[in-house]
């Protein structure tokens, strides 16, 4: 049976000290005096080594599956994201308003942009002037 893998941050640590850690049990195998001993533990290690990004791939289709797709996230980010305060009203035509980053910050936009223009400073999550 093949040890867990653990993700952290470091992934490329992490995949050494798998590597370091499956090769130390190899060790009297590989330091054999017979040569074929020697390559069938090579062959092992190499077999263990490219099937390492199988199992990653196979760990990372469960957790997409459990935690859903992207339709299912954006969703979710569309609700939390509705569900906050309700936007201020904008001050030209009366539209409820959005969201919006520019290069100098967030700012509120009118929602029936481009024909109406208007725009709210944001401080925060607070309209300024509303």
């Amino acid at each position: 049976m093949l040890d867990e893998f653990r993700y952290t941050d470091d992934l490329l640590h992490d995949y050494w000290t798998y590597l370091l850690n499956q090769k130390k049990k190899f060790d009297p195998w590989l330091e054999h005096r017979d040569d074929i001993t020697v390559a069938n533990a090579l062959i092992v290690l190499i077999q263990r080594t490219t099937g390492l990004p199988a199992r990653q791939l196979a760990q990372l289709e469960g957790a997409f599956i459990h935690a859903g797709g992207i339709r299912e996230k954006m969703n979710v980010a569309r609700l939390e994201a509705r569900s906050g305060h309700d936007p201020p009203l904008c001050p030209v035509c009366g539209a409820h308003m959005q969201k919006r980053i520019s290069k100098r910050g967030p700012f509120w936009g009118c929602g029936d942009y481009p024909r109406c223009k208007g725009v709210r400073k944001m401080q925060g999550d607070q309209a300024i002037g509303q």
